[in-house]
């Protein structure tokens, strides 16, 4: 395991946001669309064994120079927040360890709280009038009047297809951590519009709106949306 930081920052009482990878990648999507919306920074890379290494271009700007890796910190000093993009599949086997991690950083840089933007298989939500978004919250995590969402209040807590959410969060409350798990009912497929979804409703969580122009978040699309599912065909094969 590693962490390499790009820039220095005090990261004490910064609010963590962890792109879990899940059910329709909607974590993913989210992530990249607050980074890109609040013009964060990128802050550290980090490798993990349990997080598979893949390489790519940039997600929010056409640098060729510039590549991505399959985990990156990023951070908005002004709105105290850093979040973990997650863009790989992690392997259960070193899942606890990872996990671990995640908490040494989150004590050694005196972060404040963590909060997971996950997702789960939408055939489990087996009252569909229900809100399709829902949330985990440990006991010493003070949950914003503004979240509406279903609390999941189960004591065998289970969310199908959540990626590490459950883990990290059990983890994190028996470190005594605030922890925070948000989550929506979605299908595979095209999820941009689930993850537009989500980030206004975790613009709602905050205290006070971060991304808020005229009583709406303000969301700017990043360019790896463009190819979300390839390039448009070359017509000249036809």
């Amino acid at each position: 395991m590693a962490i390499k930081k790009l820039k220095n920052y005090n990261l004490k009482a910064f609010k963590l946001i962890i792109a879990s990878v899940s059910t329709g990648n909607v974590g993913q999507l989210t992530a990249d669309l607050l980074i890109n919306s609040l013009k964060m920074e990128k802050f550290a890379l980090f490798y993990h064994t349990a997080i598979i290494p893949i390489i790519g271009p940039s997600a929010f700007n056409e640098d060729e120079n510039e590549l991505s890796i399959s985990s990156e910190f990023f951070v908005s000093e002004s709105n105290k927040i850093l979040i973990l993009q997650i863009r790989s599949p992690i392997t259960s086997y070193y899942l606890e360890s990872l996990c671990e991690t995640i908490i040494d950083f989150v004590k050694t840089e005196e972060i404040s709280e963590i909060i997971q933007l996950s997702s789960a298989f939408s055939y489990e939500q087996h009252f569909v009038q229900n809100n399709p978004f829902e949330f985990v919250a440990s006991a010493n995590y003070t949950v914003s009047e503004n979240l509406t969402a279903n609390f999941n209040k189960s004591s065998n807590l289970q969310i199908p297809g959540c990626g590490i959410a459950i883990k990290l969060h059990n983890l994190a409350t028996i470190k005594q951590i605030p922890s925070l798990i948000v989550y929506k009912y979605v299908s595979e497929g095209d999820n941009m519009f689930d993850s537009m979804q989500f980030a206004e409703k975790f613009n709602k969580l905050l205290d006070t709106p971060i991304i808020e122009k005229e009583g709406r978040a303000d969301l700017k699309i990043p360019i790896s949306w463009k190819h979300l599912f390839g390039h448009d065909v070359n017509l000249d094969i036809y």
